[in-house]
């Protein structure tokens, strides 16, 4: 009965590992597609020119079409840029009174809605797109970097990952469509130092590894 317990035990620790490499993979996949915003294209340009003061509408018309529309104040500073480009993608941008773009909701040529919040350094802070498999939800800290990547996929799994400032994956939670449940911490390096987990069939798990990736403590212990 010891002999099939280690194995029992010693299997439970490597799945573990083995889902505790899958979340890593999810959220490298779900900060580059979150991150590949700025990719796309936008619109509308960051900077868009002041307009002439339009004239004063003498009657109310059924439908308006246009390329490119600009709201500005009395003043003549451009507050919002609402636009189509000719690549098929289709953007809002709203700016506060310093000129600074703050706000901007995109749907790109693909069909993929995405929304993007900046700080006053117009540096992303927040980020929330629906790709066809998955939604994703970033939230960054100063200048767009560390923060916390939340992932769902349309099966059901879903995953939290915890950047440093370098961008570095230092924590991760995953639940699994199966019901298991996987919590890692990482060092600087991107290694893997301890993980809790409970498997589908309700077996828990605890590991501890060294800097070289070497098994170092685990419960419940391997009788030897």
């Amino acid at each position: 009965m010891k002999g099939d317990a280690l194995a029992c035990l010693a299997e439970r620790l490597d799945r573990l590992e083995r889902a505790h490499r899958r979340l890593k993979l999810a959220s490298s996949a779900t900060v580059l597609l979150l991150l590949s915003a700025i990719g796309l294209g936008v619109a509308a340009p960051r900077s868009p020119q002041p307009i002439p003061e339009a004239s004063p509408i003498g009657s109310v018309v059924d439908e308006v079409r246009a390329k490119r529309f600009v709201l500005v104040e009395d003043t003549g500073k451009v507050r919002a840029v609402l636009g189509a480009a000719t690549r098929g993608a289709v953007s809002l941008e709203l700016l506060d009174n310093d000129g600074k773009v703050r706000s901007v909701l995109i749907v790109d040529s693909n069909g993929t809605p995405r929304l993007e919040l900046f700080g006053a350094d117009e540096a992303r802070r927040i980020v929330l797109s629906v790709f066809p498999n998955r939604s994703g939800l970033g939230i960054f800290g100063e200048a767009g970097r560390g923060g916390a990547i939340l992932d769902v996929v349309t099966d059901g799994t879903a995953s939290l990952g915890l950047t440093d400032n370098k961008e570095r994956s230092r924590a991760g939670l995953q639940l699994r469509s199966d019901g298991a449940t996987l919590l890692n911490f990482n060092d600087t390096n991107d290694k893997i130092r301890a993980a809790l987990g409970v498997g589908a069939d309700g077996s828990p798990g605890l590991g501890m590894w060294n800097r070289d990736g070497k098994r170092i403590w685990q419960a419940p212990p391997v009788e030897r």
